[in-house]
């Protein structure tokens, strides 16, 4: 039985079913599902990927979200055996390793396991799935005392460096959760470490943390940065792993005790505010858009920054609820309106080249996007027209250079202004076409602009 206070938090699923139905990316790979005949020869990689994804991002789920997605895999991976099996016929099988089962009363090999998760994870083998959510079910059942027994009995096996860190980072993130105050004691000397995922994960600690015990998480927090733990080790000079607890910290305290928050804030350095309050807006736990807006109006003096702060907050808004998230981010934040066009703007771009990531971006898709900015942003349609093509030819071949710069061109001749093959060649990705390009500059009708491109593109 799961204790209570682990079922309480809620840190995002990584969700299984929306990866099966309709594609994987956690490990950088994304494959597509097209039905059983494909099924048949994806099903083991993909079971894998997924398996390996669920490992290593145990840490951001809650012990009951855990529960829930098991069986959710198992259920999917079996639907889609099933219907491989009926589609090929009775001798159709996908192999699976040996059912060597998980005993809750057997010491678990870790040396196995890692070698067996390095394997799936580089897509040598499928690897036994039977096993591995048996073996998740265990682990989200070990207490804090368990956990940590485990990470010391890790630290003592002959393993490579990659290996390690796969089991450590799998046993910190549920160790952050049902033990923050151990977890970070114990790995407060690695904060510096080349390895933002641990960092994500104790950072991810001190909110657990903040909201059982506030007094004592941030009595920790601040004894460690006088005694030098958090001290910067960059040229220049900010230290990211300290704004990473600082926007963890801060995310609960707008909350709960909004002075404290603003006094935090304020304590920082002047260059260093608007990172913490962007990297507040783009954490794991939603912050009330209000309360978050006050924050960031009563810590940042320059109307600029404030803009692009919550611009930066809505990006996030729309790659998780849309266009319609953006709108409801920026009605309950109370933006104004030049807010709200440096927010339309930023999530318009970022909704697009969320697209472009993961297939050709639609021509619907800008049709979308250009009367949803017209409605929030009047005038800004073509601008953003012609950066959201740009931005989204720089994904790979899925959306070819040339092919936007047809689209733009035809966008240019309907609109009778030069703003979206302006902001098209004014890119990245028309200086990396360099030929290309400069083939479209005698499309520009204002010759200042046409001088200024071409000297761009030379």
């Amino acid at each position: 039985m799961l204790a209570d206070r682990s079922e309480r938090r809620s840190l995002p699923p990584l969700s299984v079913a929306p990866a099966i139905a309709g594609g994987l990316d956690s490990a950088g790979i994304i494959l597509r599902w097209d039905g059983v005949v494909n099924a048949r020869y994806i099903l083991p990689p993909v079971a894998a990927l997924i398996a390996v994804s669920i490992w290593i991002g145990i840490q951001r789920r809650s012990m009951a979200s855990v529960e829930r997605e098991t069986v959710v895999l198992r259920e999917a991976i079996a639907s889609a055996r099933d219907s491989v099996q009926s589609s090929a016929g009775p001798s159709a099988s996908i192999p699976e390793r040996g059912e060597k089962p998980v005993d809750e009363k057997e010491p678990i090999d870790w040396k196995e396991l890692a070698d067996q998760m390095a394997e799936m994870q580089s897509g040598r083998g499928s690897g036994n799935m039977r096993t591995m959510m048996r073996l998740q079910q265990r682990l989200s059942e070990m207490d804090g005392k368990e956990l940590s027994a485990a990470l010391e009995e890790i630290a003592t096996l002959d393993l490579s460096a990659e290996a390690r860190k796969m089991l450590e980072h799998a046993l910190i993130g549920m160790l952050a959760q049902k033990s923050p105050q151990e977890a970070l004691t114990r790995f407060a000397d690695r904060l510096h470490d080349r390895e933002g995922g641990l960092v994500w994960q104790l950072s991810s600690a001190m909110r657990i943390w903040a909201k059982e015990d506030p007094a004592a998480a941030i009595a920790w927090f601040d004894r460690e940065i006088a005694n030098g733990t958090f001290d910067s080790k960059s040229l220049d000079g900010k230290s990211r792993a300290r704004l990473q607890f600082e926007a963890a910290l801060v995310s609960d305290l707008v909350e709960s005790d909004p002075d404290g928050a603003r006094e935090r804030v304020a304590a920082l350095p002047a260059d260093q505010r608007q990172e913490l309050l962007q990297q507040m807006s783009n954490g794991q736990e939603r912050v009330d858009p209000a309360k978050y807006a006050n924050l960031v109006r009563t810590s940042l003096d320059d109307e600029n920054q404030v803009s692009a702060t919550f611009a930066s907050a809505a990006t996030r808004h729309v790659h998780q609820g849309g266009y319609e998230g953006v709108e409801k981010f920026m009605d309950e934040a109370g933006l104004s309106p030049a807010e709200r066009v440096a927010a339309v703007e930023q999530a318009a771009g970022a909704k697009i080249q969320q697209i472009s990531h993961q297939k050709k971006v639609p021509r619907e898709e800008i049709e979308n996007m250009r009367e949803w900015a017209g409605q929030h942003a009047p005038g800004s349609q073509d601008k953003l027209t012609g950066r959201a093509l740009a931005e989204s030819a720089q994904q790979g071949n899925r959306n070819p250079f040339s092919d936007n710069a047809a689209i733009a061109l035809e966008y240019h001749r309907g609109s009778g202004n030069d703003e979206v093959l302006g902001a098209f060649l004014d890119s990245h990705a028309a200086r990396s076409n360099r030929e290309q390009a400069r083939g479209l500059i005698e499309h520009i009708s204002d010759p200042e602009l046409r001088e200024k491109l071409s000297e761009q593109l030379k």
